[in-house]
């Protein structure tokens, strides 16, 4: 049997009202199935429901001739394994507000629930391991999202513009937020694994967090990756192994009030934005940022890491009130690294023990207002006794905001861990 050209091609069906193809391989009589693709509803289907099947199976018909040379149509039963949704049928269309998907699929293709703004419920089975580009873009009235543990692969913009997105879990397999991924949400609170190692451009701008932990593990922060995230004033924390962070990443128009800045990053390099015609600092137009605090363990900082926004005029003196630097040796910092009205009005307080090196050291000399401190020395009296307990211990019941001295251990952090490592200088003393 001989059979014109190729049998790469599809045969159509459809189920509950919507149309599938299935995918076969091969280039003989016997040609086989290599898997099903999910493409759902047609233009203008009304359906609301969308329950994807596991499995399809459809007619093929192909042309042959016999080894006489007649030619005759051979009609064949395929099925496979519905393994990929995705194309172009489910974009744009309001009318369907859940989709099931079984647990076959592996792959989820780019733009296939695009513009599905009516779209309120959908389960992603554990089996998912890939997402592409914009797979829910602008689904509107999403509230929530559960990735599986099995995906490893998400394209950008996965939910750009879903504004009712909420609560989003992050599985621990998934090592990085891809640009834009969460851009224009309303997520308030969202929990990052110790697997996560990039968190790339855009990826939280516009969101409504209040609190953002970031990982041990992460590596890299792109430029604009809290972008907007105007309710995120107490605190941001910088991890220690930060290697890369990008222009305007907790950019905030006119967020006066931004509590603390906790650095731990031991060598961080400051890079421009995507979309950014400078390289801006990463905490721009965060005006008044109370306090900043540098590990123990920092050794350098680049560029223009902490060059705010600074009005003019002698008048306004906004800037980093109070920096703490709790690293014996003093870090290598770039001229830039702080505004001029912060080397003016800031007050810079460092290890007793280093306030020499600190005062001849380049561009941290700069600071007219350096003050030395000692570890454990919570009231700020030159000694550490019990009553640096006693003024901890309230410090910690009433949550008063400290000038950072009350860190103890130096991780950035005024918490019990202070407490106990006070206690402990304490006993050693005696």
């Amino acid at each position: 049997m001989f059979v014109y050209g190729d049998l790469s091609s599809s045969g159509y069906t459809d189920y509950n009202g919507l149309y599938y193809y299935v995918n076969i391989e091969g280039t003989k009589a016997n040609a086989y199935i290599s898997y099903a693709n999910c493409l759902g509803p047609s233009t203008g289907n009304n359906t609301s429901t969308v329950t994807i099947p596991p499995s399809m199976s459809c007619n093929y018909y192909y042309y042959t001739k016999d080894e006489t040379g007649r030619e005759y149509c051979v009609t064949r039963q395929l099925s496979g394994t519905v393994t990929t949704v995705g194309g172009s049928n489910f974009k744009y269309n309001g009318n369907i507000t859940s989709i099931s998907i079984p647990n076959t699929v592996t792959t989820i293709t780019k733009e296939a629930f695009y513009y599905c703004t009516n779209l309120t419920s959908i389960n992603i089975p554990n089996s998912v391991t890939s997402i592409g580009n914009s797979a829910f873009y602008k689904c509107e009235n999403l509230p929530e999202i559960n990735l599986p543990n099995s995906l490893v692969s998400v394209g950008n913009s996965l939910f750009m513009g879903c504004y009712k997105l909420s609560s989003a879990t992050i599985p621990s397999s998934l090592t990085y937020i891809s640009e834009a991924m969460f851009n224009g949400c309303n997520l308030k609170r969202i929990t990052l694994s110790n697997t996560l190692t990039h968190i790339y451009e855009a990826a939280f701008a516009g969101n409504a967090l209040t609190d953002v932990t970031l990982p041990i593990s992460v590596t890299y922060i792109g430029g604009n990756a809290f972008n907007g995230c105007s309710k995120l004033t107490d605190c941001i924390s910088i991890p220690e192994n930060v290697e890369t962070i990008g222009s305007k990443a907790f950019y905030a128009y006119e967020i006066y009030n931004l509590n603390k800045v906790i650095w731990k990053a031991r060598n961080c390099t400051l890079i421009r934005g995507l979309y950014d015609s400078y390289t801006y600092s990463p905490f721009y137009m965060r005006i008044n940022i109370n306090c900043l605090v540098i590990g123990q363990n920092v050794e350098s900082i680049t560029g223009k890491m902490f060059y705010n926004y600074q009005g003019n005029g002698s008048s306004d003196k906004r800037c980093i009130k109070t920096v703490i630097s709790h690293a014996i040796v003093p870090p290598t910092i770039d001229e830039d690294c702080f505004t001029g009205k912060c080397y003016l009005y800031s007050t810079l307080y460092v290890p007793n023990g280093s306030l020499a090196m600190y005062k001849e050291a380049d561009n941290w000399k700069k600071f007219v207002n350096i003050v030395g401190f000692n570890y454990g020395d919570v009231d700020g009296d030159g000694n550490v006794n019990i009553e640096d307990l006693t003024v901890l211990i309230d410090i910690l019941s009433t949550d008063v905001n400290s000038n950072g001295i009350a860190d103890v251990d130096g991780d950035g952090n005024v918490n019990i861990d202070d407490l106990t490592a006070l206690i402990d200088m304490l006993l050693s003393s005696n």
